[in-house]
């Protein structure tokens, strides 16, 4: 028989309590509350946004949009530079990358000639088409996730359609667009740290 004293002295129980800083836990659902997000997963659709708030940053809108096949989450600073995520079935947004245009064997052979391609300092790549007329600069990123993007200038703004046909997350389009950066650096980091919350 074992003696009980000796058994509840080398078999005592120990439980440990573990706790998760407020803003870790934060940061794991995007910088969105319980709340919000709970209202976002009633949606049925992915929920994507970002690991990596830009310091300074907060969620300041996180909503369905018209239609309840979508959603709004918008992250912003006190200086006015917002980062915003749209997701879901998108009016407007195309199902991927436009295939490129055909041509001829020479344009094929001769036809990048007048790309450049300029490099940044977030590791991302510019590249702007006087033969296209375009002359304006447009910045691209990749997200395992959600697939590749273009940002291109709008105004204040950078925006982009994700590559649907390239991403992880399939049956969903994904938006997404930076305003008022003097650096497009923080809206490249947030869209490389695109995660399904």
């Amino acid at each position: 028989m074992v003696d009980a004293r000796w058994f509840f002295t080398r078999c005592a129980a120990v439980v440990v309590v573990c706790t998760i800083p407020a803003g870790a836990l934060a940061q794991s659902r995007g910088g969105l509350s319980s709340a919000q997000l709970a209202r976002l997963h009633q949606l049925g659709i992915p929920i994507v946004g970002t690991a990596a708030l830009p310091a300074g940053f907060r969620v300041t809108q996180a909503n369905a949009l018209p239609g309840n096949r979508s959603y709004r989450i918008v992250y912003a600073n006190s200086a006015g530079a917002s980062i915003t995520f749209e997701g879901g079935q998108l009016s407007g947004a195309s199902g991927g990358a436009k295939p490129p245009p055909k041509h001829s064997f020479f344009q094929r052979l001769f036809g990048n000639v007048n790309k450049t391609v300029h490099p940044s300092s977030n590791g991302s790549s510019t590249t702007s088409n006087e033969a296209e007329g375009q002359g304006s600069a447009a910045i691209v990123a990749d997200s395992t996730l959600i697939g590749p993007i273009r940002f291109a200038p709008s105004g204040p703004c950078l925006r982009g359609v994700a590559d649907a046909s390239k991403a992880q997350v399939r049956g969903a389009q994904f938006r997404v667009s930076g305003c008022n950066f003097d650096d497009p650096d923080p809206l490249i980091n947030a869209y490389r740290h695109a995660r399904r919350l």
